[in-house]
């Protein structure tokens, strides 16, 4: 059944994109993206992401997540090829490669399995030698009506170089790392609500992750958390050593550690936790460590992720 709704849904996506060089000028329909240069028009009905910087609309669970990087265009698209992507697991439909006005473009239509659910992604970058902005777009198979909305809103898009408005009201909870030995070190990666403690001057380097949903998961809470870190792909080989309920502040959750291997070879330890908010929404804490006084940089993440708070 998936492979005749993914062989569909190709007849249905596949059409002739142009790969003409696009001038997009301001239209006072035109969106100014938080925390980007960016500027969309976003589909009808679609509101502002609640956990991401960036457009959804939940009755259809239809998103368009859109982050900014100081990184070169070539070297933040590089993996926009189409071995690299099936190799990731997409069904590719096109690739296309332009100009939106004086930028770089590539526009990548692809499917993704994950899970029980068949998705059709619409992706496109936009950049230069100093910055790109990626715009990820995304429903489920069974509103693939949407693709064409989600399509016309990326084609919408354009940079417009100029002060960055701050995000910080993204991020609806706290941490505080106060006698952990660890600090902040940014709010929001990749369009994200997200917080990131780094320990640099600790054995191990531990990092932890903590961030917020964009969708709600409504399938079996105990079985996506023990599936759900493979997506992080920060261990490999991996082993779950031990796997255990968890309250805080009233949520319930669970708790894992992993251990395995980083991309380079190394003995790493995965510290996760998931809690999930009565509309199955969760949150997630990730702290990872190199195997050198990994059980005191466990005991920091524990102690850190207990003064969580929501705001």
């Amino acid at each position: 059944m998936r492979s005749t709704i993914v062989a569909s849904l190709f007849v249905i996506i596949s059409v002739a994109l142009s790969a003409q060089d696009l001038t997009i000028t301001e239209t006072e329909n035109h969106v100014k993206i938080t925390g980007t240069s960016l500027k969309m028009i976003p589909p009808k009905e679609f509101t502002k992401g609640e956990n991401f910087y960036g457009f959804q609309q939940l009755n259809t669970h239809s998103t368009i997540v859109i982050f900014q990087v100081k990184n070169n265009f070539t070297k933040q698209t590089k993996g926009f090829m189409a071995n690299h992507l099936k190799s990731a697991g997409f069904k590719v439909n096109s690739i296309k490669r332009f100009m939106i006005n004086s930028d770089s473009a590539v526009h990548v239509s692809v499917i993704q399995e994950w899970e029980d659910d068949v998705f059709c992604k619409e992706i496109l970058a936009i950049g230069n030698n100093s910055r790109t902005v990626v715009i990820n777009a995304a429903c489920i198979a069974e509103h693939k009506h949407k693709v064409q909305e989600l399509r016309s809103a990326l084609f919408s898009s354009f940079i417009d170089d100029g002060e960055i408005e701050s995000a910080i009201g993204l991020v609806d909870f706290t941490l505080d790392c106060t006698n952990t030995d660890m600090e902040l070190y940014k709010k929001a990666t990749k369009g994200l609500a997200a917080l990131v403690y780094s320990g640099s001057d600790i054995k191990g380097n531990p990092m932890l992750i903590a961030t917020k949903s964009v969708t709600a998961i409504n399938r079996d809470h105990r079985e996506f958390v023990r599936e759900s870190y493979k997506d992080l792909n920060l261990v490999h080989n991996e082993t779950i050593v031990s796997f255990n309920e968890i309250v805080i502040t009233g949520l319930k959750g669970y708790e894992s550690i992993i251990t395995g291997e980083d991309k380079n070879g190394d003995k790493v330890t995965l510290y996760r936790v998931i809690v999930f908010t009565p509309n199955n929404y969760y949150y997630s804490f990730a702290g990872v460590t190199k195997d050198y006084d990994k059980e005191k940089n466990i005991k920091r993440f524990r102690k850190l992720i207990k003064t969580f708070k929501q705001r």
